[in-house]
């Protein structure tokens, strides 16, 4: 079976732009400024569209930022240390609807819900780069076994303990 599409999941587009911007920040040399023109030139994204993304990526701490010739955008934090769920968080402002249904449906789709935001939780920016989610032949779970799974969505993983060092943006500067 082929598939084509998402039917019980809508991303919103600021999504998908800001993690394949974060993809392609994440494959640039460490702390090394990547320009909004080259980013968008990447991806094939709108440089107004992507800029008010970024935007909101620096204000949530994900992106740093610096204004000028060498200037441009770089991780604020190790790929390893960013997670989908972070990322929408930070660029999706659509706030939450009630629940539809009865109670018996209400449970099921609050359950689904907590689900998703589990599995957002426990994927990377570094897990998307390395391709151990999402790739074709892949379990469900990505590349990630059901323990390191539930180990990781339930929040008991110890960020000492995730690879860092040629993740980590090598410079001290501020967003700005």
């Amino acid at each position: 079976m082929t598939i084509t599409g998402v039917r019980s999941l809508r991303v919103p587009a600021r999504v998908d732009d800001a993690l394949r911007a974060l993809l392609v920040l994440a494959a640039a040399e460490d702390g090394t400024p990547v320009k909004l023109q080259d980013l968008c030139a990447q991806e094939d994204l709108s440089q107004r569209f992507l800029s008010t993304v970024l935007v909101s990526l620096r204000d949530a701490g994900l992106v740093y930022s610096l204004r000028g010739a060498s200037g441009g955008y770089w991780l604020a934090r190790a790929a390893s240390q960013i997670t989908v769920a972070d990322v929408y968080d930070a660029v999706d402002a659509r706030p939450p609807v009630p629940i539809p249904g009865s109670e018996v449906t209400g449970d099921l789709w609050e359950h689904i819900e907590s689900e998703i935001q589990a599995r957002l939780s426990a994927v990377t920016i570094a897990d998307l780069a390395a391709g151990r989610v999402g790739s074709p032949g892949m379990d469900p779970w990505g590349a990630l076994t059901r323990e390191e799974f539930d180990e990781r969505s339930s929040g008991s993983v110890d960020p000492a303990a995730r690879p860092s060092s040629s993740e980590t943006s090598g410079r001290a500067r501020t967003g700005g």
